[in-house]
């Protein structure tokens, strides 16, 4: 990923491997985690090549979504929506939907139970 911003665009007919490389990252399989760095790569990569990374991220999109909302996301993604503003609709339409799962969890909210055992407490 470090090296795409030095190379520029001659790392385009190299982009299949690299993708590959970063789906395989990406995949938390036994005994290796997500890797966080994929992310990263991502995001040099699109400041490197632009929209010639378009094609490739339909495919990485739910990957890097996989492992729900972090800094290390919300920075890539910003920088990919900078670097390829095409894909800037889909990255904040999913987002919105990571976003609307994460509040619509049950556990998301204080149940009333807690909350009446809370209030007696200080009654």
């Amino acid at each position: 990923g470090e090296m795409a911003p030095a190379v520029g665009d001659s790392i385009i007919p190299h982009l299949d491997p690299i993708i590959n490389l970063v789906k395989e990252g990406l995949t938390p399989r036994r005994g290796r985690p997500f890797v966080q760095e994929a992310l990263t790569c991502v995001s040099m990569l699109a400041k490197a090549v632009g929209p010639a990374l378009t094609d490739h991220m339909q495919p990485l999109f739910e990957q890097m979504f996989s492992m729900g909302l972090s800094p290390v996301l919300m920075e890539s993604l910003s920088e990919l929506g900078e670097s390829i503003p095409l894909l800037l609709a889909e990255i904040q339409s999913r987002v919105l939907g990571a976003i609307t799962k994460v509040l619509t969890r049950p556990y998301a909210f204080t149940p009333l139970s807690h909350t009446r055992r809370v209030s007696s407490v200080f009654a």
